[in-house]
Formats: C-alpha cells, sequence, structure tokens
C-alpha cells in the first residue's frame, strides 16, 4: 500500500490513469489466483473442467450474483432449476 501511495504522490496528477491501468494486470492475476485457490479446495480447478462444466459454472455464478433467491429470476436460472429437480 506504502508503494502505491507513493506512486500517486512523486507523479503528476495527469499521469494518475496510467498508474491506475499499470494496476489493472496485477489485480486480474491476483483474482485469478484467489479464485483457483477457492476452486482447488472446493475440488476442482478451471484448468481441468471441459467447455461445458466452465459453461455451467460462469451461469452459477451470474445467478447468484445477479439475485438472492436461487435459479427463480431468469431464464437461465429457471432452467438450472429443472435440470437440477430432475436428478
Amino acid at each position: 500500500m506504502l508503494i502505491g501511495s507513493q506512486a500517486f504522490q512523486e507523479t503528476p496528477r495527469r499521469h494518475a490513469p496510467a498508474i491506475v491501468l499499470a494496476l489493472v494486470p496485477h489485480l486480474a492475476a491476483w483474482a485469478t489466483n484467489m479464485i483457483n485457490g477457492a476452486l482447488t479446495a472446493a475440488g476442482s480447478a478451471v484448468p481441468t473442467l471441459n467447455p461445458q462444466q466452465f459453461a455451467d459454472l460462469v451461469g452459477k455464478m451470474r445467478n447468484e450474483a445477479s439475485c438472492t433467491t436461487p435459479c427463480s429470476c431468469s431464464a437461465a436460472g429457471r432452467s438450472l432449476a429443472a435440470s437440477s429437480s430432475a436428478r
């Protein structure tokens, strides 16, 4: 955090957007590492998922992020609910 604050303090104000953009790849790598760690702890990992499993995972994540009632607020959610009740 100290390095980040020094970067903003020691550079001209007009360079602030460049500093923020320079942080984006590092934040993306950190987020990817956190997600892979969570998936590994849960018994799965992104590289081991086939394309259909990956699409299902992304769909579930989007559905959970967009509403508080699971699988009831979108067509994708309704299809997930139908497929899980058919099991």
